[in-house]
């Protein structure tokens, strides 16, 4: 592996200071072809991380260095794997087929990992780096965000089985979902059925819980709005969320 990208490293070494960028414009071509799978990867890995972090409520993650980190290595393990098995170092000729070639790499990435990959004359298996890499990423996400989100959704269930009546507040939800497109058929009838179950619990903890179920499917943005349609959380509302705005009820 270190030999296949040699000749660039020794490109940078043995140029003057004054011609480094003049190496580096040479190399430009190359460098962008071998971002594509990086940056391909990153906008499918994207998904997976909304869906894993869909209910920590006071997730920031341009704020959070376990989402910098999570990023880089996801740019950057596929568009090193990329750059080393197609010998990019040797400058191939970039044509269509090349380009097309990054892209797959980069949108099959995941599965790809759990094959060999043969540089040169060698296998080597990528997988357990990058899953170590992913899981400490995934550890300080956690860190940070666990705790407070564990408080918080037990303190709305608390709130929810205190609540006087819960019927303003199903309404509201089942406007939300009926107004999200971006939800399949299936989606939009899985959170109709689950509303009417809801409503028919006759526990007041087991309503509680499946609306509070229900909340966690809420946009984050939407979360503090939401909560104030339910009658009696309004005090939930002002310990969790400061801001003036989220007082209105639109």
């Amino acid at each position: 592996m270190i030999a296949v990208g040699q000749s660039f490293m020794n490109a940078i070494r043995e140029t003057s200071p004054s011609s480094i960028e003049a190496t580096l414009r040479d190399w430009l071509p190359w460098m962008i072809v071998a971002s594509v799978p990086g940056v391909f990867n990153l906008a499918v890995a994207v998904r997976e991380l909304e869906e894993r972090c869909k209910f920590l409520p006071f997730f920031e993650p341009y704020k959070n260095p376990g989402v910098w980190l999570w990023a880089i290595v996801q740019f950057t393990f596929p568009a090193a794997v990329f750059w080393l098995t197609v010998f990019l170092p040797e400058r191939p000729p970039i044509t269509l087929k090349l380009v097309s070639w990054a892209i797959a790499f980069g949108l099959t990435f995941v599965t790809l990992l759990n094959a060999r990959t043969e540089i040169g004359s060698r296998t080597y298996h990528f997988k357990s780096l990058y899953a170590y890499f992913i899981g400490i990423a995934y550890e300080i996400i956690a860190d940070s965000q666990t705790r407070r989100a564990a408080a918080f959704w037990t303190d709305v269930e608390d709130a929810l089985s205190a609540s006087p009546d819960l019927n303003e507040g199903l309404d509201y939800l089942e406007n939300y979902f009926a107004s999200d497109i971006s939800l399949t058929v299936q989606e939009a009838d899985s959170y109709r059925d689950r509303l009417a179950q809801a409503r028919t619990k006759t526990s007041k903890d087991e309503q509680a819980k499946a609306t509070k179920t229900l909340i966690k499917e809420v946009r984050r943005q939407d979360l503090s709005y939401v909560l104030l349609r339910f009658e009696g959380i309004e005090s939930l509302v002002d310990k969790y969320f400061s801001s003036p705005m989220h007082r209105k009820r639109s």
